[in-house]
């Protein structure tokens, strides 16, 4: 026999002996642990101490919540509360005296983007950022040149911080529609588009 095949040999007759002996190490832990929780069961309930916590079991699993009673193991959860909480990073919060403070922006915001919609010809949100940044506004934010697949587009989301809040909405060739109010609750002032 050469050497190469005995060490071989050798290697894998120390793999096949340890692994028989994890598996055999692994189903004596198992054993010994059905032993100790036979014995636990048998073994009479000590008097819970006012000091001492009680330890309650854990959930095995999420149940949307009901009026019944909770079945053992199940977590509860309200689907509606989940749903409203979903939507909560795209809302906007602000005070009335904000919102105010906001929507005077608005005419500005409109002016700055008159020369780029009015034509109807098509643009890049780069041109919709230039004509913002000349007009002064410092804080601008677009959607992109394309839309979540990808694909181009010449309809662009904008986001202005504006004192008071933000000035946003659609820009487009020969559109522009804008609305005022506080800036959403993810952050800024636009909302990215979703799939």
């Amino acid at each position: 026999m050469s050497a190469g095949r005995w060490v071989l040999g050798s290697l894998v007759t120390i793999l096949a002996v340890g692994t028989l002996g994890a598996v055999l190490v692994l189903g004596a832990v198992a054993l010994q642990l059905d032993t100790w929780a036979d014995r636990s069961a048998n073994q009479p309930a000590a008097a819970a101490s006012p000091a001492s916590p009680t330890v309650s079991p854990s959930p095995t699993g999420a149940c949307p919540a009901t009026d019944d009673d909770t079945p053992a193991g199940c977590l509860p959860y309200d689907p509606e509360a989940l749903m409203r909480s979903n939507d909560a990073y795209r809302q906007r919060s602000s005070t009335p005296e904000d919102a105010a403070l906001a929507a005077r922006s608005v005419p500005a915001v409109e002016a700055a983007l008159a020369a780029l919609t009015g034509s109807g010809a098509t643009f890049r949100s780069q041109d919709v950022v230039d004509a913002l940044t000349a007009a002064g506004f410092a804080t601008v934010q677009t959607t992109g040149d394309t839309d979540v697949w990808g694909d181009g587009t010449t309809a662009f989301g904008i986001g202005v911080s504006v004192p008071g809040g933000c000035v946003f909405g659609d820009v487009r060739p020969g559109v522009l529609a804008l609305e005022s109010g506080g800036p959403i609750a993810d952050g800024g002032c636009l909302e990215m588009p979703s799939h």
